[in-house]
C-alpha cells in the first residue's frame, strides 16, 4: 500500500528508491555552472556577417539574453569592433 502524500487535495508522486542528497545536487549544479561561466568567457560565432567588414560577427555573451520585446543578444565583431544586438 502507498503512504498517502496529499496535500490541500494534491497527490504528490512518491519516489521508491534512494533521493539524491542536497549536497549532491548542489555539486552536479555547481559542476554545470561552471560550465556555463567557461562558456560565456568565450565568445561563440554565429554565421552573421559583420555590417562593416563581413566578417563573421560572435555572440559576445552566448548565455546571456536580452529580455526586450523581440528578445536579443549582444554581437561583436573580433575584426574591426562593431558591437550592436540581434534578434534571438
Amino acid at each position: 500500500m502507498l503512504p498517502d502524500m496529499s496535500v490541500c487535495g494534491f497527490q504528490w508522486p512518491v519516489r521508491f528508491g534512494r533521493l539524491k542528497t542536497l549536497e549532491d545536487h548542489n555539486r552536479y549544479r555547481g559542476s554545470a555552472l561552471e560550465k556555463l561561466d567557461a562558456d560565456r568567457a568565450s565568445p561563440q560565432p554565429n554565421g552573421i556577417a559583420c555590417p562593416e567588414c563581413e566578417a563573421e560577427l560572435v555572440d559576445t555573451d552566448p548565455t546571456g539574453v536580452l529580455l526586450s520585446n523581440p528578445p536579443k543578444k549582444r554581437i561583436s565583431c573580433l575584426a574591426c569592433g562593431y558591437l550592436g544586438y540581434r534578434i534571438y
